[in-house]
């Protein structure tokens, strides 16, 4: 297994993949591996997930629904702990709560960047993969187990710098574990479309297979 370096536009993907394990309908239908685990421990105490469409410093400011319901500021996952499930006005009756505002999706859904540098963090890597380009998304995320196999291309990095470009990888992982190995979150917020942003990420101890290095 590997330590890798996860790029920022790489973990948004990601991240915009699998934001349907957090709707409440999906999870009531045990189409969702988040079953049971609102409340608890599902990732990383590195691991923030925000959405934020209220917040006018990013391009997908969205003030109501499209049901008409006010959106607001909420923490999805805190620290790792799997916080707020998300609802349109049908499914927060059904379970007596109030709608969340996510009839048309998210907007502005962050994970939080964290202190350290780009640059660090590929140093502190010292000796891995940097990841920046996966795919496969949209056929190779199991939304009820969690697990995902993509294929992906990057660099090596050896004693703390990039070096060669590997192509024709396979990066075979879960969504627990790849966010609970999650080491170090870099400073490199990028906001890639009104969904939202992610920063790079440090992880540590993912699977990896078939790669090829570029001569």
């Amino acid at each position: 297994k590997y330590t890798i370096v996860l790029k920022n536009n790489c973990v948004f993907s990601l991240i915009n993949r699998f934001i349907n394990l957090f709707y409440a309908e999906n999870i009531n239908k045990n189409l969702s591996c988040l079953k049971d685990k609102l409340g608890k421990k599902i990732f990383s105490d590195k691991i923030t997930i925000i959405e934020d469409p209220t917040n006018d410093s990013y391009v997908g400011k969205r003030l109501f629904d499209d049901e008409g319901t006010k959106t607001f500021y909420k923490e999805i996952v805190k620290n790792g702990v799997f916080k707020t499930q998300l609802y349109d006005n049908k499914n927060a009756i059904k379970d007596n709560k109030e709608s969340t505002g996510n009839s048309f999706g998210v907007r502005n859904m962050i994970l939080e960047k964290g202190n350290i540098s780009y640059e660090n963090i590929v140093k502190k890597c010292k000796n891995g993969l940097l990841i920046d380009d996966i795919q496969g998304l949209h056929a190779g995320l199991n939304e009820i187990t969690g697990d995902f196999s993509l294929q992906a291309q990057g660099y090596e990095i050896k004693d703390g710098k990039q070096a060669k470009a590997v192509k024709l990888i396979i990066l075979t992982s879960n969504v627990f574990e790849i966010f609970s190995n999650v080491v170090d979150v870099c400073d490199d917020l990028e906001i890639n479309s009104v969904i939202g942003g992610a920063p790079s990420l440090l992880i540590n101890n993912i699977s990896i297979s078939g790669s090829k290095k570029e001569e």
